[in-house]
């Protein structure tokens, strides 16, 4: 009986198709749930795809989990998490749905606080790991105190957003006022608008006709370096992490397009602490600040979901996917039989990499991490973001001078060799990851 497992995101990120790619190279039996142009709908391992209801969310994951009856489901960003935890609380005891959510997420009495930026900071300090001085500040009134002999510059942040959004740098009072007002509101009704008609996304229209205002923190700034650990866990036990810090990103405070793998002692502390003390199951990140000269770690933010590096091949365990796999099905994890990632290697994520800096001298000394296994994906991921791929969006670029995505993907692209030959090195390659998508995975242990 093989081990099922259910991708769920809300958004169009590479990070999930990669992810559920890697579960399929595993040899679990893959589902998804995700809005229309998903990337994930072009990688050939999943086996079974649900559509992402944006009005009504819990219900459409509902019937996902119970239509494919999966051991396992792996939320890819905020809203997906949000929306498990919103169904978590309208099951009632002994609903088959209550224990997966709680055997994919960990113990419910922590749900909460990973949601809240201000609580999981909070709880990390009470286990004495360092993070700037960070408050939750619900009103204008907390916001003016907060300011009284602060030093900034400074960073205002909302829960539930992610790749940058929702965080803004302040220098003063005013600036702050300024930045929580926007945050700590509903969704602006032109901006709904934007984003149904320009970028087709229907999922800020739920959250505006709920009129959802989300949580704030005010947090002082450390001056270093960005950097990140993600770890697999199962019940508060981590079972295997990957660290790296960030060399360049897309946007200021958004994702890394391209990383430096990382052993940090310290930093694996901070999220075996934090792992153990909220019961967390399945995967998660957490953001650090690298505190320049020392490079002592301040946690600044804790991802609870997957996060970018879980696919990629390191080490004689495989990928962050593999060992989360074995430790459910209770066998070995399966080492990587591509191309692994050397210590402190390189690594330029496909295809942000190549948008963020198309004369980067840092791509040539990376690892690219290209899915050549997955060629549906590749052509996929080569297009527009399905984002900015509607009439509106490509007439919103061109009148402000914006280039072409594709374009650019496609003239720095052309001369990306694999990471093995074409001939007939790649073409066995292709053949074994073929043959390890037959394979099945056993079903987990009890």
């Amino acid at each position: 009986m093989e081990f099922r497992t259910l991708i769920a995101s809300t958004n169009w990120w590479p990070l999930a198709a990669r992810l559920a790619a890697a579960f399929g190279e595993s040899g679990a039996h893959v589902g998804v749930i995700c809005p229309r142009g998903s990337p994930m709908l072009s990688v050939g391992t999943v086996r079974e795809t649900f559509k992402y209801a944006a009005l009504s969310p819990t219900q459409a994951l509902a019937n996902a989990m119970r239509t494919m009856k999966p051991d396992l489901v792996v939320p890819c960003d905020e809203r997906a998490l949000g929306h498990l935890h919103a169904l978590h609380a309208t099951l009632p005891a002994g609903d088959g749905l209550l224990r997966l959510i709680e055997r994919s997420l960990g113990d419910p009495v922590g749900y909460a606080a990973v949601r809240s930026r201000g609580q999981a900071l909070e709880l990390a300090a009470q286990d004495g790991s360092l993070e700037p001085a960070s408050r939750e500040l619900r009103s204008e009134a907390d916001v003016r105190e907060w300011c009284v002999n602060r030093r900034f510059p400074a960073v205002i942040k909302a829960d539930g957003t992610w790749g940058g959004a929702g965080v803004e740098m302040v220098d003063s009072p005013a600036s702050a006022l300024a930045a929580f007002r926007r945050m700590s509101g509903p969704l602006a009704a032109w901006r709904v608008a934007k984003f149904l008609l320009s970028n087709r996304d229907p999922f800020p229209l739920r959250g505006w006709l709920d009129r959802t205002r989300p949580g704030v923190i005010g947090q002082d700034f450390v001056n270093g370096r960005a950097a990140n650990v993600m770890v697999a866990c199962w019940q508060g036990e981590v079972l295997a992490s990957v660290g790296a810090v960030a060399l360049q990103t897309l946007k200021d405070f958004g994702a890394a397009t391209q990383v430096q793998l990382i052993s940090h002692p310290e930093m694996d502390a901070v999220a075996a602490r934090l792992v153990r003390r909220l019961g967390m199951s399945g995967f998660c990140g957490i953001d650090f600040i690298l505190e320049e000269g020392s490079d002592t770690p301040f946690m600044i933010e804790l991802n609870p979901r997957a996060t970018q590096l879980g696919h990629l091949p390191f080490g004689p365990t495989g990928s962050l996917v593999s060992v989360l796999l074995a430790r459910l099905c209770g066998g070995t994890a399966l080492a990587a039989t591509g191309p692994q990632i050397p210590e402190q290697g390189i690594v330029a994520f496909f295809p942000q990499a190549w948008l963020a800096d198309a004369d980067s001298p840092l791509r040539a000394l990376a690892y690219p991490d290209v899915p050549w296994q997955e060629p549906a994906l590749v052509e996929e991921l080569l297009r527009r973001p399905w984002d900015v791929r509607s009439p509106l969006a490509r007439l919103t670029s061109f009148l402000m001078g914006r280039p072409d995505p594709a374009r650019i993907l496609t003239k720095l692209f052309k001369n990306v060799q694999p990471t093995a030959p074409r001939g007939d090195a790649f073409a066995q390659k292709l053949t074994v990851a073929e043959q390890g998508r037959r394979q099945r995975v056993r079903a987990p242990v009890p």
